[in-house]
């Protein structure tokens, strides 16, 4: 939790907004990194070529 804290207060410095803000760019970004990294069902499901 003191991980995801310093990271969000860190956007917080960043970004020179406020900590509610910075908190949903950092989900947002972690849901970006999730789907780079393991794609969509919708990705899976239409996928044909494997």
């Amino acid at each position: 939790m003191e991980r995801e804290f310093e990271l969000i207060y860190d956007l917080f410095i960043e970004l020179k907004t406020d900590m509610r803000t910075a908190a949903y760019v950092h989900a947002i970004k972690r849901i970006g990194e999730t789907m780079e990294a393991k794609g969509t069902s919708s990705y899976f499901a239409n996928d044909k070529n494997h």
